[in-house]
């Protein structure tokens, strides 16, 4: 064995030991990346100066550029809670924690971004785990070639942001990872914290039920699973029924974002060329997925139902980053293709840089 082979199998034995120091040195990259881009272009390109799509808050504070749009409301929720109906469309957990942190770090942006870049490395770390499972290979560089379709997702920007994401995909991917392996409680307790982090944390309540179902687990656990994850929307309901005197306050707020407010014809009037694109992919999953594991077909398919229910794109491609079977798919479909592969990961590069450029300028929040 020549001295380069005996290096790549001592690197091939580290990243299988050490997978969470992996996980965080690659959300280290990913983090060193998005803020340097982010602050350089601020540098030299105006950013937005409407107020209501940046942080206003701590304006001396460096990374304020990380909080725009929808990062602002979260910090605002976690100073001085729910005062409106249409704050009910921001769901709870990620502004409860930045408020718990606050205490000690006393500034509500960091307190948000500490939150995010610590789920980020618990989202890189479950997302390996789980293409151990469902994609495995002897060579644990594929595996990291797998988690590079999630890291340079062209909307992962949202995970090192003032956003719920990084949170939300944090819990989804434990939560999937547990269900893979039949543990339907601990599953159900991710769920129950995912349900009150994301809306869509009914749509991965659904993907974990049917893992279960795949895995042959008995019915009336798999019962438990989606009563735990219920719980949390549920108990959501019940404060914004107390608050409020509506329980499903968080689904007539959306209308103050523009959500439910268009006919069905005007929904192609929101769309754009990203919008079409993650359309294909989801129907490309769709049929990819149909007969290796059907669960991740289903899931795919409720991702199309986003624009149709809410009658407009808003958003569509951030929620795209917990499309996971899309990410799952190009992996398995280019991992043994290098020069296609290597092509693919360019392209998502230069457009993860354009959405972070666009987000840290304040004109893209989602």
């Amino acid at each position: 064995m020549t001295n380069v082979e005996k290096y790549t199998e001592y690197i091939k034995r580290k990243l299988n030991r050490h997978t969470i120091l992996v996980a965080l040195i690659i959300s280290v990259f990913l983090i060193v990346a998005a803020v340097g881009l982010g602050w350089y272009n601020n540098k030299i390109v105006p950013r937005n100066i409407d107020q209501v799509a940046v942080y206003t808050g701590e304006t001396s504070n460096p990374l304020s550029f990380l909080s725009n749009w929808d990062g602002p409301d979260y910090i605002k929720l976690s100073l001085h809670g729910y005062t409106n109906v249409e704050q009910a469309s921001f769901f709870p957990l990620y502004p409860i924690l930045i408020h718990v942190l606050d205490k000690v770090i006393h500034s509500s942006l960091i307190s948000a971004l500490i939150i995010s870049w610590t789920c980020l490395v618990g989202c890189h770390l479950f997302y390996i785990k789980i293409l151990r499972r469902i994609i495995p290979s002897k060579n644990n560089l594929n595996t990291l070639k797998g988690l590079a379709f999630f890291v340079l997702f062209p909307t992962s920007v949202f995970l090192v942001a003032t956003y719920t994401e990084s949170l939300f995909a944090f819990l989804s991917l434990a939560a999937i990872y547990y269900a893979l392996d039949k543990k339907y409680i601990l599953s159900g307790l991710l769920m129950l914290l995912g349900c009150i982090t994301h809306l869509d944390g009914i749509f991965v309540l659904a993907l974990v039920c049917m893992i279960l179902w795949e895995g042959r687990v008995k019915l009336k656990k798999i019962i438990t699973t989606l009563v735990l994850g219920l719980i949390g929307l549920a108990g959501y309901s019940y404060y914004l029924g107390v608050k409020f005197s509506h329980p499903l306050s968080f689904i007539l707020s959306q209308k103050s974002h523009g959500w439910l407010n268009h006919h069905y014809t005007e929904i192609f009037q929101s769309i754009d060329f990203f919008n079409v694109v993650f359309i294909v992919l989801l129907l490309l999953t769709i049929v990819y997925w149909w007969n290796r594991r059907r669960s991740f077909s289903y899931y795919s398919f409720l991702f199309l139902l986003i624009p149709i229910i809410g009658n407009q794109f808003g958003g569509f491609n951030r929620y795209m980053l917990v499309a996971f079977p899309v990410q799952f798919m190009a992996y398995d479909y280019f991992k043994n293709k290098h020069l296609s592969y290597a092509f693919l990961l360019a392209l998502m590069g230069i457009i993860w840089a354009y959405f972070t450029l666009q987000y840290a300028g304040g004109y893209i929040g989602g």
